[in-house]
């Protein structure tokens, strides 16, 4: 998926996403530790959430390089990222902070960053990362809104 949109909101409002859990991690192809996050993490937390049905969506950030939606498809199958993609540009990555910073207590940007949603209602706008698999499953396993912070 590509294109515009008016919030993080609108997308877990998709079909798609009505019903499920969704792990929404927020990335770029020359992100170290997004990488990082694919290679030494990802995988084990996804088996570790695979009786949770969690539906994965990953937002990424068009770079500055020439060549950045080639690194971001390259990347996704590079890194056997499975679950729905949305390559946004990088305009709108304002909306996507400023929305997280007005329901978090998220000061800073970076990537990665990560959500939950549950039944089309974003429950943590800064949730653990997949190397946080323990704090990641207890948001996953409870219906409450929690926020983590480190």
């Amino acid at each position: 998926m590509n294109g515009e949109f008016g919030s993080i909101q609108e997308l877990v409002d998709l079909p798609q996403f009505r019903d499920k859990t969704v792990y929404i991690d927020l990335w770029f192809s020359s992100c170290a530790p997004c990488i990082k996050q694919f290679k030494d993490h990802l995988p084990k937390a996804k088996e570790r959430l695979a009786s949770s049905e969690v539906v994965y969506l990953y937002l990424a950030r068009e770079t500055g390089h020439p060549d950045s939606v080639s690194r971001w498809k390259n990347a996704i199958a590079e890194y056997n990222l499975k679950g729905w993609h949305y390559y946004f540009p990088k305009a709108n990555e304002r909306i996507i902070w400023d929305q997280i910073r007005a329901n978090s207590d998220v000061r800073i940007e970076g990537y990665p960053h990560y959500l939950v949603a549950k039944n089309g209602e974003i429950i943590s706008y800064n949730a653990p990362k997949p190397s946080e698999i323990e704090e990641l499953l207890e948001i996953i396993t409870t219906s409450t809104s929690l926020n983590y912070s480190e």
